[in-house]
């Protein structure tokens, strides 16, 4: 096995962790697609995480096709039904700045997708048609650079005050 395969290995292991019940771990040739259950609000949401061989570099993409899921782009779904959980430059840096093991990085990925899930079943449970502001979010796309910035450099400030 490849150093990388390995470090998906684990990767993928946390994550699989994570999840409640049966769950799936189907291996592909430079992915791993698990499928499987998270505890979100009093109810278990049907995930389908794909993490490939360059998930430092790239961020795993998630799925959940719950009916209660929003499929708008102002609720951080892609019209393909993919989740915008982080944005691409965020978990890229976070790996560069950090270096994190595989059990920390999927800490970071399930938080941001609970987080995720639960302002959705909110938004179902209350009838919100709009992402609350005190949710959080970045901007789309290149509109979210400035803010990335600023995270950036907390994401260096935080790696030297640990070094």
């Amino acid at each position: 096995m490849t150093p990388q395969r390995k470090k998906l290995s684990e990767f993928t292991s946390q994550i699989i962790g994570s999840l409640t019940g049966k769950v799936c771990k189907y291996s592909m040739n430079q992915s791993i697609v698990i499928h499987g259950r998270l505890p979100v609000m009093g109810t278990l949401a049907e995930i389908w995480i794909d993490c490939s061989i360059s998930w430092r570099q790239y961020p795993p993409s998630v799925y959940c096709f719950e009916p209660w899921i929003r499929e708008d782009i102002d609720w951080h779904v892609y019209s393909w039904l993919e989740f915008c959980w982080v944005h691409d430059e965020e978990w890229k840096k976070y790996h560069e700045v950090f270096n994190p093991t595989p059990q920390t990085s999927s800490v970071y990925l399930m938080k941001n997708v609970e987080h995720l899930l639960q302002c959705h079943r909110l938004g179902y449970i209350h009838d919100i048609d709009t992402w609350q502001k005190e949710w959080g979010q970045y901007e789309h796309g290149d509109k979210a650079i400035p803010k990335l910035r600023r995270t950036y450099a907390e994401f260096r400030r935080r790696a030297k005050s640990v070094a």
